[in-house]
């Protein structure tokens, strides 16, 4: 008995007699099954013997592959014939499909490697490799073909707000920052399916407060005509990305060159005491003279920076203003007195800061009347700048 790998065997005898002569000997085809032969030999009288020689071939299991080729594009991974799943990109300038496929034994045959026509999108090829004994192996190939009318997008991303994008998904509702009063278009990252496709955006857009403000995004296949619009509703509402307080007044404005604020701290209030009178986690909230951060330490004062900042990213700015805090040190003492009374007598002038800071009667004007309002304060026969007063 011999493998199924041996096709051929050569038969050799020698005769006792020098004089006899033997046929049936030298290369013999084997075929699958029993094979027999017969090895005769003859007398010099005439007498003949017959010898039978039985080889038994086995029936071969092998159906495996050598390689696989297609006609277009190249496998991945790299064809390895113990690998029995592979994935085949193609243009979509490609229209048929077919595989060279190579025998590792010439006694399997393979089916399913004929040209196809090729379908947009993806497909699948199955490549079937059956063995002489009918044990059947099977290479997968999962045929990617692009589209020239593929209009979606892959990816859709606006700088530091997150939300689950998906390709097939077209609307999507986004809540930014209530100081947020622009969506500039350098802030959207749009990257279609097809590299070939066009993405058209708005622009710049100007965000308005208390409304759904309407971003429109469109791509356009490689085909010019094939088209996909996302559209992104933003409302300026997100309690994440807002800085809100129930102790303090947050006035903010729609013109984008007026700063918002907030107002109605107490002086001598400290900067963590500050922080903890918001509804944000404290650990977001810095607090900055201009560019330099302050201590948790440190007075609350006018003109100071309060911003909500998120992994680095600052997505809510207020200025602070603490009424009666002319000298921006946090406090409200005669220093602050002597200020406003030289400003009244018009022997110093004011900043926008300290404008708010000293309209103690809250009727959008500094004048004598502040002036007596801080007086009463820092003689002590009122206690609160933050009452308004009632008429």
């Amino acid at each position: 008995t011999v493998n199924s790998d041996f096709n051929f065997v050569q038969i050799k005898a020698d005769a006792i007699n020098e004089n006899a002569t033997i046929t049936g000997t030298g290369i013999k085809e084997l075929k699958t099954g029993l094979n027999k032969f017969e090895i005769v030999v003859t007398a010099e009288n005439g007498s003949i013997n017959t010898y039978i020689l039985n080889i038994t071939k086995e029936v071969s299991s092998n159906n495996y592959l050598t390689n696989l080729i297609p006609s277009s594009g190249s496998l991945n991974p790299k064809f390895n014939k113990d690998i029995l799943e592979y994935t085949l990109d193609l243009g979509y300038e490609t229209s048929e499909l077919e595989f060279n496929a190579i025998l590792e034994s010439n006694l399997a045959h393979v089916t399913g490697i004929e040209s196809k026509v090729v379908s947009e999108g993806l497909s699948t090829r199955e490549i079937i490799v059956t063995a002489e004994d009918g044990s059947v192996r099977t290479y997968k190939v999962n045929v990617n073909k692009e589209t020239a009318a593929e209009a979606r997008l892959e990816n859709l991303e606006i700088d530091g707000y997150s939300f689950e994008f998906n390709p097939d998904t077209f609307t999507y509702n986004i809540q930014v920052s209530k100081s947020k009063k622009v969506l500039l278009e350098s802030e959207i990252t749009a990257i279609p399916k097809d590299e070939n496709a066009t993405v058209n955006m708005m622009g710049d857009l100007n965000l308005t407060d208390g409304i759904v403000n309407i971003y429109v995004i469109e791509v356009i296949a490689k085909d010019g005509y094939t088209t996909q619009t996302y559209t992104l509703n933003i409302t300026r509402d997100s309690a994440e990305y807002t800085l809100r307080s129930n102790k303090y007044e947050i006035v903010r404005f729609e013109d984008s060159k007026e700063e918002d604020y907030v107002i109605g701290i107490q002086p001598s209030t400290i900067i963590s005491d500050f922080k903890n009178n918001f509804e944000n986690s404290p650990e977001d909230l810095k607090v900055y003279l201009e560019t330099n951060e302050v201590t948790d330490t440190d007075l609350t004062a006018t003109a100071l920076i309060l911003k909500l900042e998120k992994n680095g990213r600052v997505y809510d700015t207020l200025r602070v203003i603490v009424r009666g805090d002319l000298t921006k040190d946090g406090k409200v003492n005669i220093t602050d007195q002597v200020k406003m009374i030289n400003y009244v007598g018009r022997t110093t002038t004011f900043d926008k800061y300290q404008m708010l800071a000293g309209d103690l009667t809250f009727d959008g004007k500094v004048n004598i009347t502040d002036q007596v309002k801080i007086i009463n304060y820092v003689g002590r026969t009122i206690s609160d700048l933050n009452n308004k007063p009632t008429n």
